[in-house]
């Protein structure tokens, strides 16, 4: 999709029709108040770690970097794709 063009030539096009379908606000939604509640009770030392499970989705982003990268893809798109989503 990145590669095609298609991915920036669909966010456009939503551009296009925001006016027509905008998105809603989502803070004030049940499951965003209910995700905060959840992130307000529970206590950051106590979550457990599985350092295998930690290991392999590490390893498992840093190899979809590398294919990125060997893609010719740019570094922002690179963080978007690998780390922020």
């Amino acid at each position: 999709e990145v590669r095609s063009g298609n991915e920036i030539r669909s966010v456009i096009m939503h551009g296009d029709r925001f006016a027509k379908f905008p998105i809603g606000k989502i803070d004030g939604t049940y499951t965003w108040k209910v995700g905060a509640e959840v992130r307000a009770k529970r206590v950051e030392s106590e979550i457990p770690l599985n350092p295998v499970t930690a290991g392999v989705y590490i390893a498992t982003m840093m190899a979809q970097i590398d294919v990125l990268r060997e893609a010719g893809h740019s570094y922002t798109e690179i963080v978007n794709e690998s780390v922020i989503e």
